[in-house]
């Protein structure tokens, strides 16, 4: 079920220290930005990962997905540990505005915005602000391509455990289940049912623009 799937992603912060200075485009400083009151904790995360591991997962982890991870770098650190010990690399996306170390993790991206420190990422990424925050509020398409991104690019997990269809769906319209909450096969029975609604266009897909290549792309299968 998940061979194909490159990422899986883990929101280890609900905080972002530029959230202010980019509260115009940037979901994360919207009130009620999550759902959830009880965050995951690391064994939550990694037991999670370890059941997607069982059912065939052999991509690598992240750690970004709207928040900035190295506000709880020691998460990030600690889950990359049993990562790597399960024979699975990692990958950090930042804003740069804190060093990081090389040896942590086996892939750094680093935004370039002007605060940011890019001497020890693997690749800076250039600055792109986007239109998800009206992404809800867009009028559906028929002219639809079909999406791989839950196929075969990132599953990603937000801070307090929900699964979301994708990054552009920021508020998990599309809803998946809680890995605090739900038993992890029936999770991962869902993302299956996912996969085919984005295939086939679920009413956020078809309000979705960000069908282009992503200049945070370290092969060509990546997509925004």
């Amino acid at each position: 079920m998940l061979l194909n799937l490159q990422l899986i992603c883990f929101e280890v912060s609900n905080k972002c220290n530029l959230a202010e200075a980019h509260k115009a485009f940037c979901p994360s400083c919207i009130k009620g930005f999550r759902k959830g009151s009880k965050p995951a904790t690391n064994g939550d995360f990694i037991s999670f990962l370890d059941s997607c591991i069982e059912a065939g997962f052999k991509g690598k982890v992240g750690f970004h997905f709207y928040n900035e991870p190295t506000l709880a770098i020691e998460r990030c650190i600690d889950i990359g540990a049993a990562a790597n010990s399960r024979g699975l690399e990692t990958v950090l996306w930042s804003n740069g505005t804190k060093e990081i170390s090389q040896s942590w993790f086996d892939e750094i991206f680093v935004t370039e915005y002007p605060e940011s420190i890019k001497d020890n990422c693997t690749k800076a990424i250039p600055y792109q602000p986007d239109d998800r925050l009206k992404i809800y509020d867009a009028e559906a398409t028929d002219n639809y391509k079909p999406c791989c991104r839950p196929s075969h690019i990132e599953m990603p997990i937000d801070y307090f455990g929900n699964i979301h269809l994708c990054c552009s769906d920021w508020r998990g319209e599309y809803e998946i289940g809680s890995i605090l909450h739900c038993q992890h096969d029936i999770l991962l029975n869902r993302w299956k049912r996912a996969i085919i609604d984005a295939d086939h266009g679920c009413d956020i897909c078809r309000k979705c623009q960000g069908l282009c290549k992503s200049p945070a792309c370290y092969d060509k299968d990546y997509l925004v």
